[in-house]
């Protein structure tokens, strides 16, 4: 057994446990919706701004294994059009200020994305 394989048993079955630390998401894009598993997160993003000086804020994240970010036509990156529906919550992808895109990998494995969101209802 790999590093990677064990990595990625670990991530579905403890980590990612809905039991333990996730949540079951709906997440959709268009008219396209898949359920998967999440964890959910307040994380303090910095960026800086046209004069260098350096913003500081906090943001919802939600994590989830990128293998499992798929609409039916492959896996894919997340993109600002997805929406997410936690019990009885909404969320829409967001690119927070400074960050060229709504996402970046969580670890170095590329193996976990870390999708940048805001409550929307």
């Amino acid at each position: 057994m790999t590093l990677q394989s064990l990595l990625e048993s670990d991530l579905a079955t403890v980590f990612f446990n809905t039991n333990d630390f996730a949540v079951s998401a709906v997440a959709s894009r268009n008219s396209a919706t898949v359920t998967m598993t999440v964890i959910m997160d307040q994380q303090e993003v910095r960026t800086r701004d046209s004069r260098d000086v350096l913003i500081s804020r906090n943001v919802t994240v939600l994590h989830v294994i990128a293998s499992t970010y798929n609409f039916g036509s492959g896996v894919t990156t997340p993109l600002p059009i997805d929406e997410f529906v936690i019990g009885s919550r909404r969320f829409e992808a967001r690119t927070p200020d400074g960050k060229g895109q709504c996402w970046e990998y969580s670890d170095g494995t590329s193996q976990v994305l870390k999708v940048f969101v805001e409550e929307v209802s």
